[in-house]
């Protein structure tokens, strides 16, 4: 299989994004109505996180936060490892 740029792999598909003082359950919504596994986190297209599907698990629900108060700077995972869009 030929090696292709990210752009040509993501064609046509959008990420979710939410704003760091999102709730939790703000971002689930989000995730649950386009059926994604993760929001990415930013504020004036500045990439701060990503919130996932296992933050929920283990950074919410196991240590016993209020997902209607939790805000997702709390429990996303700060400066993920990302590429350019040039990159294969």
């Amino acid at each position: 299989m030929p090696l292709r740029i990210v752009p040509d792999v993501i064609d046509g598909i959008s990420p979710l994004v939410c704003h760091p003082a999102a709730t939790v359950t703000d971002a689930a919504s989000m995730m649950r109505a386009r059926g994604k596994g993760a929001v990415l986190v930013a504020e004036q297209e500045v990439l701060a996180g990503i919130f996932t599907e296992r933050d929920v698990s283990l950074r919410v629900v196991a240590a016993g936060l209020a997902p209607q108060q939790t805000p997702l700077t709390r429990v996303m995972t700060r400066n993920p490892v990302t590429i350019e869009a040039s990159d294969t």
